[in-house]
């Protein structure tokens, strides 16, 4: 009986650690188009970075399709992320996300382009 005893005790324990773990964590989609600010065209090749304020160590980059899309499937710890949208010959954005529960966010981000003059 005092064996059974023991083995409940360390099988509820590591139940209750599996499921502190799963809270500390978010399932969470971002998605949206970039386009361009003076065209409203779709951009591709755009690079996106997320970025966890706290741990660099949580990064995922993405890069938008041919249809300006993105998509991040994100698996990280809850937190503040920064979201940074750079292209070419484009100003780059950045958005701060705070990322609390599972869930879907959209973004949209337009882009404007740099002034190229030379002299």
């Amino acid at each position: 009986m005092i064996y059974y005893n023991k083995n409940k005790k360390v099988i509820l324990s590591m139940l209750l650690i599996m499921l502190n773990i799963t809270f500390l964590f978010a399932q969470t989609i971002i998605e949206g188009n970039v386009i361009d600010f003076q065209t409203n065209r779709s951009l591709k090749d755009v690079t996106l970075t997320l970025e966890n304020e706290t741990h660099s160590n949580n990064k995922q980059v993405v890069v938008s399709n041919d249809k300006g899309e993105f998509l991040f499937n994100v698996d990280f710890p809850k937190g503040t992320y920064l979201l940074t949208v750079s292209a070419i010959n484009y100003e780059t954005k950045k958005n701060r996300i705070f990322i609390n529960e599972d869930k879907k966010i959209r973004i949209d981000f337009v882009l404007t382009p740099i002034n190229l003059e030379y002299f």
